[in-house]
């Protein structure tokens, strides 16, 4: 189990000052707050993250409520699911319960027609509704017009494995038709019925790509659930066996409940609970995986000559800043939304090969700087540093062009580290010079 979670599950008294860069790394630090005894040490670490994470539930609130009037008015009904749906509706206290995206749930038949509308006023997508042929559980990703929000908007309440489709949309169906209306400030909203708020962290972390991992606030949603909406196990359970999540929400308790146990037993519970679920035989993950297997080949064969170089670069040592020019952007072949998908695939599992003990955050963003540059999605390698306990600490990550950015699992590398210097590709000579001239003059970083 991650420490973060364990922490969730530590009574707040036992925990001292040396935690809290663990809870604070998690965005604990509110949460956490509200149950410390008077006077705790812990405290003072703490408060300013939660006057941190109240402001900006109040800045994703207030850029969300017109968007979500405009979707009423054009018809397309939209319920609000997860991470800032518990912060604002559930927990008594927004900074309590932190939250990256915010989580949607609509017809997938209106999926154009809203990011048309978000579009109107002058929010931005990613392009992925345009590529139907990629929507997974989700149809778009759209972000407000001054980048303070990211919203997933979904279609199914999970990802769809092989073999579980029906299963999905009946699960979908169930919660989309037990939906209770609701307002966030004017606008007009859907809620889950308050089971399906709970059963939500079974499907989420069990039925899709956490694979029965944990997140830190999961255990906190289950308690503030309970105690929000007066459940039992036994209206959840019953519930559960309606949408066909009864193994993978029993597994999600125990695991919700048991500060014990580890992070693999955890996964490896909800995993077979959830395959008992979907009636999936071990064998047919490994059937699904044989039929991805001649795209993900493609995908690390492209990518994997780029790992080798970069770690032979690295191993000759030298100025790092120099690195990432070694690479020029090609042209674009397919659509961003699709060569990004593609590239960190192959190079996750690249990485694997050639670093079998787990890559550092340099070769790691090199690389994928370099699989996102062979592909045409103008990409940036960043580098920076922060003061920690044991001294000066470096970290390097990528950016996208905006809106692709969603930081590839770094969302507070900006603020937690100070930027040192960054590179964006840039086109080759050869490229250049083919390009037709223009009245005026380009400027390229």
């Amino acid at each position: 189990m991650p420490d973060a979670v364990r922490l969730a599950l530590t009574d707040p008294a036992q925990l001292g000052v040396h935690d809290a860069p663990v809870l604070l790394g998690y965005g604990l630090g509110g949460a956490v707050l509200a149950r410390l005894p008077q006077g705790h040490p812990l405290a003072p670490k703490l408060l300013p993250q939660r006057f941190t994470l109240m402001a900006r539930h109040m800045r994703v609130r207030a850029a969300l409520i017109p968007l979500l009037t405009a979707w009423a008015q054009a018809g397309i009904r939209a319920v609000l699911m997860k991470g800032f749906a518990s912060a604002e509706f559930v927990y008594s206290d927004p900074s309590e319960r932190f939250y990256g995206d915010v989580d949607v749930l609509i017809d997938e038949r209106d999926a154009v027609r809203a990011v048309r509308v978000a579009q109107n006023l002058r929010w931005t997508d990613d392009g992925l509704v345009d590529v139907p042929s990629h929507w997974t559980h989700e149809v778009a990703h759209l972000y407000s017009p001054d980048r303070e929000v990211r919203m997933d908007v979904h279609r199914h309440v999970a990802r769809r494995l092989l073999g579980t489709t029906l299963k999905v949309k009946r699960a979908t169906w169930h919660l989309w038709h037990s939906a209770q209306p609701a307002h966030l400030g004017s606008a007009p909203v859907w809620l889950p019925d308050p089971r399906d708020q709970v059963l939500m962290l079974a499907l989420t972390r069990g039925w899709s790509a956490e694979s029965g991992r944990l997140k830190p606030a999961d255990p906190l949603d289950l308690t503030q659930m309970y105690a929000r909406y007066s459940l039992t196990d036994a209206q959840v359970l019953d519930r559960a066996a309606t949408l066909g999540c009864l193994q993978t929400m029993r597994a999600t308790l125990r695991a919700c409940r048991a500060a014990a146990l580890e992070e693999r037993a955890t996964k490896r519970q909800i995993r077979r609970n959830a395959l008992l679920d979907l009636n999936i035989m071990p064998i047919e993950r490994v059937t699904g995986r044989i039929q991805r297997l001649p795209s993900l080949l493609k995908d690390v064969v492209a990518v994997l000559p780029d790992a080798l170089r970069v770690r032979r670069a690295i191993a000759r040592g030298g100025d790092p800043r120099e690195l990432p020019a070694r690479w020029t952007l090609a042209p674009a072949r397919q659509p961003n939304i699709v060569a990004v998908a593609r590239a960190m695939r192959g190079t996750n599992w690249a990485l694997r090969l050639v670093y079998p003990g787990g890559a550092t955050c340099v070769p790691r963003s090199l690389t994928r700087y370099a699989a996102l540059c062979r592909a045409g999605v103008p990409v940036t390698f960043v580098s920076g540093v922060r003061r920690s306990d044991t001294g000066i600490e470096g970290h390097a990550w990528i950016e996208l062009p905006y809106p692709l950015d969603n930081d590839y699992g770094e969302p507070q590398a900006r603020t937690l580290y100070r930027e040192l210097f960054r590179h964006a590709a840039q086109e080759g000579k050869e490229r250049q010079s083919r390009r037709p001239l223009t009245g005026r003059g380009e400027q390229h970083s």
